[in-house]
Parts: C-alpha cells; sequence; structure tokens
C-alpha cells in the first residue's frame, strides 16, 4: 500500500473507532473527571466531555478551511479539537508524534554527550474488582515517593540526573494491569553488579510504597520491579512510552500475550459491537481522564541544575522561529457545505483530505460544490517535493502518467496550466 493510500485508510479508520468512542461515551460515560468549558464563536458553552464527542466534526468558527503542510499532511481548520491522548483516536496519534518526536531529540542529545538512559518498569499485582481509578492514579504516585527526602539522593549514587515518567495500562484475565514507566537519564552507562543494585534499591523501597503505605497486595519481585539497558534502541523507549501509533493498528496483539491495551479494546468494540468492551473502553477512560500521559522531570532549584527542556530545547531558525513545518492555506467552505457534506460523514472528510494531498483540484470542487479553493504554486524540479507531495512522482509528468492520475484532460505539461480552471499552477 503507497504512502499516501495508508495515510487515507488510517485517517477514516480513526474517524470510524471516534464514532465508536463516542457511541460508548453516551452509552456508558457519565461524565467524571470533566475540567474546565469551552465557547464556541456562537456563544454556547460546551463541557469537555460534549468537546470530545464533537472533536472533528463540529465548527467552532463560522467557515471551515483546508491546510496543507510540507510534508503533504491536510487537515481541517476551524473545528473542534479536544486533545485527549486518553480518548480520541483522531488527536491523540498527534499528540503522540509530538511527544516522541521531543523525546526522540533529547535522547540523542544526551546519548551524543557520552550519558546514558535505562528504562524502569514499576508494577502492582492486580484483579477483577480492583478500584481502576485508584489503581492507575495511585501508581504514578509511587515514583513520588521514590524521589522523596534521602532516597532521591541515594538515586543519585547510580549517576541518576534526570527522568521522564509515562503510566500504561493493559487489561487481561485478572483486570487492570497498570504500569509505571521511567527513563532514568544517567551520567553514564552502568555495569551488571550496579544495574542489579539498583534494582534491588528499587524493590524494596517500591514494597515498602505498596504493602506499607497504600495497604495494597504484596508484589511479586520478579514482576514488579525490572530495569531494561535500552541505550541502542530509542524505538523501545517509544512503545514502552505510549508514543508509538498504535491507534489503528489491527497487528498490535503483539507482546502482551492475552492482554489488551485500550485502542485493543475500542477497535474490538467498533468491530464486534459488545457491551463488555464499550463498558470496559468507558470506564478505562474515566480513570485516566485528566492524567498526563508523560511527566518531565524539573529542574533543581538547591543546585541550579537545569531540566532537560532546558538543557535541550527545541533548535530555532536564523530569524528566530521554531524550525517547523509550513502550514498553507489552500481552501475554505462556508458553515452550510461542511453541516450538509462532510459534519456526519468521516468518509466524506477522508476522501476530500486525500483529493487535496494529492493536488487533484477539480476532484476537490466536484466532492464540495462551492467551495473556494486556491491551489499552492509548486515549484518544477526532478526531485521537487512539492511535485512527490502533490502528485505521488518524481519529476516532469509524462502522457502516461497523467492519464494515471487522471489529469491527461486538464493538465498542460508545456505551460503548467490547469485548463479547466485556468490559473498558472507553476510560475
Amino acid at each position: 500500500m503507497s504512502g499516501i493510500a495508508s495515510r487515507r485508510r488510517a485517517r477514516l479508520d480513526r474517524w470510524r473507532l471516534k464514532d465508536a468512542a463516542v457511541e460508548a461515551e453516551r452509552r456508558w460515560g457519565h461524565g467524571h473527571g470533566a475540567r474546565g468549558e469551552w465557547v464556541d464563536d456562537e456563544g454556547d458553552c460546551h463541557t469537555q466531555a460534549s468537546l470530545r464527542c464533537r472533536c472533528g466534526s463540529s465548527r467552532i468558527a463560522e467557515d471551515v478551511g483546508l491546510s496543507l503542510s510540507d510534508s503533504g499532511a491536510a487537515w481541517f481548520t476551524g473545528v473542534a479539537r479536544c486533545g485527549s491522548v486518553w480518548e480520541c483516536p483522531v488527536c491523540a496519534p498527534q499528540k503522540a508524534k509530538e511527544r516522541a518526536d521531543e523525546l526522540s531529540r533529547v535522547l540523542k542529545a544526551w546519548r551524543g554527550q557520552g550519558h546514558a538512559v535505562y528504562l524502569v518498569t514499576l508494577t502492582v499485582r492486580h484483579q477483577w474488582g480492583d478500584d481502576l481509578r485508584e489503581l492507575v492514579r495511585g501508581v504514578p504516585k509511587g515514583w513520588t515517593y521514590l524521589r522523596q527526602g534521602r532516597r532521591s539522593a541515594e538515586l543519585e549514587r547510580w549517576g541518576v540526573r534526570h527522568f521522564v515518567k509515562a503510566t500504561e495500562v493493559t487489561y487481561g484475565g485478572n483486570g487492570a494491569h497498570p504500569h509505571l514507566h521511567v527513563l532514568l537519564f544517567t551520567d553514564g552507562e552502568l555495569g551488571e553488579p550496579e544495574l542489579a543494585q539498583l534494582k534491588d534499591w528499587l524493590w524494596t523501597h517500591w514494597r515498602r510504597w505498596v504493602v506499607d503505605k497504600q495497604k495494597w497486595s504484596e508484589p511479586l519481585r520478579d514482576k514488579a520491579v525490572d530495569v531494561e539497558d535500552c541505550n541502542d534502541n530509542v524505538g523501545a523507549y517509544l512503545t514502552k512510552l505510549g508514543l508509538v501509533d498504535e491507534v489503528v493498528r489491527a497487528d498490535t496483539k503483539s507482546a502482551r500475550g492475552a492482554n489488551r491495551g485500550p485502542w485493543e479494546i475500542l477497535r474490538d468494540y467498533a468491530e464486534h459491537k459488545r457491551d463488555e468492551d464499550g463498558r470496559l473502553w468507558s470506564q478505562h477512560c474515566q480513570a485516566l481522564r485528566g492524567m498526563r500521559q508523560i511527566t518531565w522531570s524539573k529542574p533543581r532549584k538547591a543546585s541550579g541544575e537545569k531540566s532537560l527542556r532546558e538543557l535541550f530545547p527545541p533548535e530555532e531558525d536564523p530569524q528566530g522561529e521554531l524550525a517547523v513545518g509550513n502550514e498553507t492555506s489552500v481552501g475554505g467552505m462556508n458553515p452550510e457545505v461542511w453541516d450538509e457534506l462532510f459534519a456526519s460523514d468521516p468518509a466524506a472528510r477522508t476522501r476530500l483530505l486525500w483529493c487535496v494531498e494529492n493536488g487533484w483540484w477539480s476532484s476537490v470542487r466536484s466532492l464540495a460544490p462551492g467551495i473556494v479553493v486556491h491551489p499552492p504554486r509548486p515549484v518544477v524540479g526532478a526531485h521537487d517535493p512539492t511535485r512527490i507531495r502533490r502528485y505521488g512522482v518524481q519529476g516532469e509528468l509524462d502522457q502516461a502518467e497523467l492519464e494515471q492520475l487522471g489529469l491527461s484532460d486538464w493538465w498542460d505539461t508545456t505551460t503548467g496550466i490547469d485548463k479547466r480552471y485556468p490559473a498558472p499552477l507553476i510560475p
């Protein structure tokens, strides 16, 4: 499957999964943990739970626009976005990619200075009947306990300077299985004896917190604490921390045996409509709603040591602006067109964005009568990324390629003129 076709399929799957999530929210959700409100341009007030249901389909501006990035991705502007990393199959992959890019950059920079990074996994015993909200919110507090008082100084014996932590929850035969994944940024690589000592120290204090402080079941030593050396595999970090796009992948039944991740549960509900899957998905969302996906260690005020984000800020361009891809507005539509053709039809939204990404402007106009489009002006070149983005080929388009793409009836290879809408597309 080509990159463009794969992107189209993934986008449609995400929107269909979002519809399933909205259905589960309305059937079993109770709005627990909703935080704040938002107001649209018409002055209507909505809760965060309402925003999640309306994400990607409801207008928050009078007109809906079409934008295109340098990477070739198209999207709508002027529509609601919830930004939920736990509940929204549309927003979660976007947020995950942003955080994965940032973490990859920091990991590479830290390793480039001769330091090391280790992955610690902490978990607790669990069974059906446990309070899910208490479990998933309680486990991250265990790391706070390990970092308090003299224990923070003791961790420095292994050269620990910074950390990044994330919560993961899977579900299996014994109910919810929460994990805490912590990346430890150390001064240098640790030998086998040092790693064993670190694991023993973590076990001693983790068990004390689980049993003595939380009054939970006695953890199993061989499963409760794990320390991995992943210095040569950045992808392993990102997968463990939930920053790899598993939202729409049907093949992620993977390394957890019979356990399922939350996105697998949602996919199973979308495909099979089993009440137990929908109810479990809703309970998962209510338990994690409002929690942070990723937490970075803060700067140390006493010693004046900077945080990771301060040590490795994003690179800036010569003009002082963040080095991110450019966004180009390529069209828009009035509210009547959006509400009638696209608001409730994820397949129609997918087709429209797919045509924009391919540069099929006549098809864009036919899909949405009344839409106003102003195509970008590509630069001709044998390795022009804009040409690759719009037509999926390199260099000049010959007649066979024009016919294959359905452009032979209106694209003039000599002048670069759109015959149907005569405006020069190439300067």
